[in-house]
């Protein structure tokens, strides 16, 4: 659909509001019409302005027999990884857990231990993806370095595994209370875990295939979290918690700055085209982008039924967030983004990025 588009048609249905009071907020109706054309799909997004929740929505089919509502519970798969490297940066920031300080001396993978490389693994690497482990373990396989640690980009689960692994054992807590204690409470999220609570009951978005609702496994047994994958969360409060990152919440004016500075170079356009990103950077827990003098910080999520995407402006502290659980892909999440945030520059990189792929 063409830039605009969306637009036009939130103009036309606001036209026929009943009454001014009542008017619908223009994003509410737009998240409403691209759910009409999926009906198989939960669609949730939240707008960031000035590093507060300017405003929120959710549209769609939570199960196929219940809407999605604002207290729908989204996998958000990837965007996990924001969420874990946050607990980690605030126990450095309360001076629990070196940001350089060697893995192996409080525990290592037992499949690498006897390589003279996991000497070299610290937090900062493990947070920043350079591990040099792969995504993941091949299944039923040893884990084994495919680089040296240090030596270059490499997206890795594993190495988010691997650092919510060692905080654990340094410091004898369960990662997952590790995280309702530096990051839950203190922001006030009541509607986030890695694994099941009976407060999910009844609220958990379904992915969808072409075949309709094939149902999920849902959250994991308590006790068998994952620091990289498959967090679920509400709408409201990942918003909360970009907009506390966006702050700064928690962690002193430098160690903000140090999260947010990119530690090594990723992957971005193909080809330079028009609205691509001057670089692409991984920091500790986020993506950077720069785009002339401003600069975004960038998280998605992907698995099967599941996209997701959050983003921030570290100077304006502007961002959005987009949840899809159903048939939604990354060109959905994009018109939604259009709606939302329509000058938003993940939109033009995201479109430039497609070209630069382009023979």
């Amino acid at each position: 659909m063409r830039q605009g588009s969306i637009g036009f048609l939130v103009l036309l249905l606001a036209g026929f509001a009943a009454h001014p009071a009542a008017a619908q907020d223009p994003r509410d109706a737009a998240l409403a019409a691209l759910a009409r054309e999926h009906p198989k799909t939960a669609i949730g997004a939240a707008l960031i302005r000035g590093g507060k929740v300017a405003w929120s929505g959710v549209a769609g089919a939570q199960d196929g027999k219940q809407p999605a509502t604002r207290d729908t519970l989204f996998n958000v798969a990837s965007l996990t990884k924001p969420v874990s490297a946050e607990v980690v940066m605030r126990l450095v920031q309360a001076g629990k857990v070196g940001l350089d300080e060697p893995i192996a001396d409080v525990w290592m993978d037992p499949d690498v231990a006897g390589d003279p490389r996991a000497r070299r693994l610290t937090p900062r690497l493990a947070l920043s993806h350079q591990s040099g482990f792969p995504n993941w373990r091949p299944q039923n396989q040893r884990l084994a370095f495919v680089r040296d640690p240090g030596t270059g980009f490499g997206y890795s689960g594993e190495g988010y595994e691997l650092v919510a692994r060692f905080v654990q054992r340094k410091l004898r807590t369960d990662f997952e209370d590790l995280a309702e204690a530096n990051v839950f409470r203190p922001l006030g999220l009541a509607n986030i875990g890695y694994t099941w609570r009976p407060w999910m009951v009844g609220r958990i978005a379904i992915p969808a295939n072409g075949n309709g609702f094939p149902g999920t496994t849902g959250p994991r047994a308590i006790g068998h979290w994952v620091a990289a994958d498959d967090i679920y969360v509400t709408v409201g409060d990942y918003a909360a918690f970009v907009a506390a990152v966006a702050r700064g919440d928690g962690l002193s004016p430098e160690l903000a700055a140090e999260r947010l500075r990119s530690q090594v170079a990723a992957p971005g356009c193909a080809k330079q085209v028009p609205g691509c990103p001057d670089s692409v950077g991984m920091a500790l827990g986020w993506q950077v982008m720069t785009f002339g003098r401003r600069r975004l910080a960038v998280h998605e999520g992907g698995d099967p039924g599941v996209t997701a995407l959050a983003y921030f402006d570290p100077d304006s502290r502007d961002g959005a967030l987009v949840f899809l659980s159903g048939e939604g892909d990354a060109p959905l999440a994009m018109r939604v983004i259009g709606a939302v945030d329509p000058q938003s520059l993940v939109l033009a990189g995201y479109r430039a990025m497609l070209k630069s792929r382009a023979p």
